[in-house]
């Protein structure tokens, strides 16, 4: 197949063309992705010293849980004494 001069040519164009548009669409998308993440994200986060305050709350809450199972772990382990009880005193 023999390509002339002239359909290399509009064909080394056609692909750079396509080349700079999805360049452009994808710096496009790029902005209008940041600016959405600028405007409507950064407005609905809470305070920060409350959202510390409720999270130092719900860390103490996990804590005394785990301190909790923690208790009821040992004293079922204590109460059951050979393995092959299975819980049963």
């Amino acid at each position: 197949m023999v390509c002339t001069r002239k359909t290399k040519t509009l064909v080394s164009t056609c692909v750079i063309l396509s080349g700079m548009t999805n360049i452009i669409c994808l710096l496009y998308v790029g902005w209008v992705t940041n600016y959405i993440a600028s405007v409507y994200v950064r407005g609905q986060e809470p305070a920060p010293d409350k959202k510390l305050e409720e999270d130092k709350g719900d860390t103490l809450k996990i804590i005394e849980r785990l301190d909790h199972l923690e208790n009821v772990i040992k004293q079922h382990i204590q109460g059951t004494g050979a393995p092959g009880n299975l819980g049963r005193p």
